[in-house]
């Protein structure tokens, strides 16, 4: 049997592991289309999965069951290798790098329900985020619609001209990854917050795990990648689109100049909001820590002095 915080321990590692493991068959995926077909249709394709699976992988956490969450999970990696499957099947590289990752993959998760299976913890105590099942759809449908609303300008430019500087690799590598980041990060940041102040709230001194951290690591890498290279990026790339462009008022022009706008703004917003949420998180996570212990410490006293009594 595994300890509880063993368990723990384990399991973060093979949750952080999957979603490495997502991340690099995206990579891989990504640059040989790129290499092998430098179609921008296929491009297209590309994105259009890579949003479709992050919507999807919203979808497992409805359910307050590890079992059924994992299952959803392994569905939406199986989704996923049949749309490279089938879009790609005259493309032997990224055949073999589909199912070489879900192949990865899938044991990862196989081991994560291992761990659960195998724990000893007590199953009467188990942290249930969202305590209605309407619960849990709504926090499932907020962070779709933020999920969908933080990446709709990124969608936008798959239909530029082809010859757009929006096409340069760089910058679809930064919006592949601007795709990733909040797909594993809005979800479980919210959760393991949620479950940090649940612990706080049972008496419990919170525990900070490898997943909360690994979670709140990837919603600050988002905030800087947005913030810095790709709004950066964004409003050289919209400056210099909008001096070559003709007509006006074309749907170039008019992506153009929204995005000089919208990035505009998240250069001026996301700093500021950045260093706040941390600077709060970090924060309140100490305070009820050590309100946590101060709270546990004064009880042991009062039942020493009442065993003594």
């Amino acid at each position: 049997m595994i300890e509880k915080h063993r368990h723990e321990y384990w399991s973060s590692i093979i949750q952080i592991l999957i979603d490495l493991a997502n991340l690099m068959e995206q990579l891989f995926v990504y640059f040989l289309v790129k290499q092998e077909h430098n179609n921008k249709y296929e491009e297209r394709l590309f994105f259009f999965v890579l949003l479709v699976i992050g919507l999807l992988s919203n979808l497992p956490s409805a359910s307050p069951y590890v079992y059924i969450q994992t299952i959803g999970s392994i569905s939406i990696e199986f989704g996923e290798l049949t749309a490279y499957l089938f879009l790609w099947k005259n493309s032997k590289s990224v055949i073999i790098v589909s199912i070489i990752s879900f192949s990865i993959e899938f044991i990862l998760h196989l081991i994560h329900i291992l761990l659960e299976h195998y724990s000893n913890e007590n199953k009467n105590d188990i942290f249930v985020f969202g305590k209605t099942t309407c619960g849990r759809i709504k926090y499932v449908i907020i962070r779709s619609i933020s999920y969908t609303i933080f990446n709709a300008t990124s969608i936008f430019f798959l239909f530029l001209d082809d010859n757009s500087r929006f096409h340069y690799k760089f910058y679809e590598i930064l919006i592949l990854l601007t795709f990733y980041f909040p797909s594993i990060a809005l979800g479980p940041a919210l959760e393991s917050i949620t479950k940090f102040k649940y612990e706080y709230e049972q008496g419990q001194i919170p525990k900070i795990t490898n997943f909360l951290v690994w979670s709140l690591l990837c919603a600050t890498l988002y905030f800087i990648m947005y913030c810095i290279p790709l709004s950066i990026t964004g409003v050289v790339f919209a400056i210099q689109q909008l001096r070559e462009t003709s007509p006006a008022y074309s749907y170039d022009f008019i992506v153009y100049v929204s995005s000089l706008t919208f990035f505009s703004i998240a250069i001026l917003v996301f700093p500021p909001f950045m260093l706040w949420w941390w600077r709060f998180t970090f924060q309140r996570f100490k305070t009820m820590r050590i309100d946590a212990k101060t709270r546990l410490s004064q009880s042991n006293e009062e039942d020493q002095m009442q065993y003594c009594l």
